[in-house]
């Protein structure tokens, strides 16, 4: 527990003034967002996920499956597993 301290009072003598000078205007306009737009942002990218899968070739997705069923189709499972993200994301 003394290390960390040590290690936690060194990192914060030497790098908080120069990454504070440097992150505060980032800082700054991310605490000026509205708070629904962190939800728009995760929302974006579970979408985004949702449809790079589809962008895979098919050979790969049916890659060691004895046969082309639909159901093992990995893409369709990736989208039914995201939407429970999704949901939480819009609902809550």
């Amino acid at each position: 527990m003394r290390t960390w301290e040590a290690f936690s009072g060194f990192m914060k003598a030497h790098f908080a003034p120069s990454l504070r000078a440097i992150l505060s205007p980032l800082d700054a306009w991310l605490n000026s967002l509205p708070d629904w737009s962190g939800k728009v942002c995760a929302l974006g990218l579970f979408v985004l996920a949702c449809l790079w899968v589809f962008t895979l070739k098919r050979e790969y997705i049916y890659l060691g499956a004895p046969d082309k069923a639909g159901w093992r189709d990995l893409r369709w499972w990736a989208v039914v597993f995201l939407l429970p993200y999704v949901a939480i994301y819009l609902f809550f």
